[in-house]
């Protein structure tokens, strides 16, 4: 049976509460996150419904277990949604469908893998915010500034709220020789926009030759599969 996740609101200014995860045997695991993507067992958070016209809460269902796990998903609300006009639904980032929560979400888990959910509740503008939002949330190397560059190269890339085992960002020059390389693991990555910075040393840690190279960033998913290979051209001079 899936454990249960509390979401709590309160109106007001006031940051986040988040409560431990107790330990657990079971191999799949409902859980609400923060900003870093770390896993809690509750929240308490604060906001102005009259502004904001409603609040969201990340969710992530885990499963460590050896084979795939289809998952009943629904919302028991204890105390007063405010406003006739508020609904709760879920919200899945990856395909940018939103559910009414009051039903039965069945979501499958694959082996070893997570799946994220966002439990909204709002207004019908904010669901309509919360879904244009998805936007942010595809994976891409968004850009290698500044280009051409001297003393170091600010690496921009984005992620959607998906499972990846890791990220490897390379600079390779035009012979296929790799230069450099960085690897961001999966306790390492948050959705949404993020950075990489390289100081234009090669391994053994001596500057870069001047000339042309390509950034490549490469996504690997739970399965040590290729997810996509994103490939820019930069310009180094030293």
């Amino acid at each position: 049976m899936l454990n249960t996740v509390y979401c709590g609101f309160i109106i007001g200014k006031g940051p986040a509460r988040y409560y431990p995860l107790p330990p657990s045997f079971d191999h799949i695991t409902l859980s609400v996150l923060d900003e870093q993507k770390r896993r809690f067992a509750h929240v308490l958070t604060h906001g102005n419904w009259d502004k904001d016209g409603g609040v969201s809460f990340d969710l992530a269902l885990t499963n460590t277990g050896g084979s795939d796990e289809e998952i009943d998903l629904s919302v028991a609300t204890f105390g007063n949604v405010p406003g006739n006009n508020f609904r709760i639904a879920f919200f899945n980032p990856a395909t940018g469908a939103m559910t009414e929560a009051g039903k039965v979400n069945k979501v499958v888990v694959g082996e070893g893998a997570y799946e994220y959910r966002k439990l909204v509740v709002g207004n019908d503008a904010y669901l309509a915010k919360v879904k244009m939002g998805r936007a942010i949330f595809r994976l891409a190397l968004v850009g290698a500034y500044p280009n051409p560059f001297r003393r170091s190269l600010r690496i921009q890339y984005s992620l959607p709220d998906k499972n990846f085992r890791r990220l490897e960002f390379s600079i390779v020059d035009l012979s296929g020789r790799e230069i450099w390389k960085a690897v961001l693991k999966s306790d390492a990555l948050v959705s949404g926009p993020g950075v990489l910075t390289w100081d234009g040393r090669g391994r053994d840690k001596r500057p870069t030759a001047s000339g042309l190279y390509v950034v490549r960033m490469t996504a690997i998913d739970p399965n040590g599969t290729s997810s996509g290979v994103f490939e820019k051209r930069i310009t180094f001079m030293p």
